[in-house]
């Protein structure tokens, strides 16, 4: 349910990003936009509000992303 909400809204409903883990091996972390697909890549306190949809303050108040 969430995917396809998210499909209408960001166009892009996840996104994978490479972390590091333990024993500092990466991987790969798949999550939920909660961001515009064209907003800049920087720390979420540093965002600008108008780029976070509707649905992407729904998923980061509920904490579902």
């Amino acid at each position: 349910m969430l995917y396809i909400t998210g499909l209408f809204d960001t166009g892009s409903p996840v996104f994978k990003q490479e972390r590091v883990g333990k024993n500092q091996r990466p991987f790969t972390l798949y999550k939920f936009r909660t961001m515009d697909v064209k907003a800049k890549s920087v720390a979420t306190h540093l965002a600008d509000g108008s780029q976070i949809p509707k649905f992407g303050a729904f998923l980061r108040k509920s904490k579902l992303d």
